[in-house]
């Protein structure tokens, strides 16, 4: 007589049971498998508008440099030599 470890019955139901149970257990979810949960995206915008807070603070000033660069160009622009390098051929 096989011990009853040994018998292939005994293994097809072992088989049975683990099949069953990862069926049953997988709509339920598992937990260490899940990724964690998305935190308070309010509180994390918080903190990245905190650290931000002296560039925000200095917004208008960024916004009129800016507009001194753009003023610039133009005047570049007005100044440059028709038919420049592309008329040059």
């Amino acid at each position: 007589a096989r011990p009853w470890w040994r018998a292939p019955r005994t293994w097809a139901v072992a088989a049975a049971a683990a099949g069953i149970a990862l069926v049953l257990a997988l709509p339920f979810g598992l937990p260490w498998l899940e990724p964690p949960a998305p935190r308070d995206l309010a509180a994390v915008e918080e903190v990245v508008l905190g650290r931000r807070l002296p560039l925000l603070r200095q917004l208008p000033v960024v916004e009129r440099l800016e507009l001194l660069e753009n003023l610039e160009l133009i005047a570049q622009l007005d100044t440059a030599v028709p038919g420049g390098a592309a008329g040059e051929r």
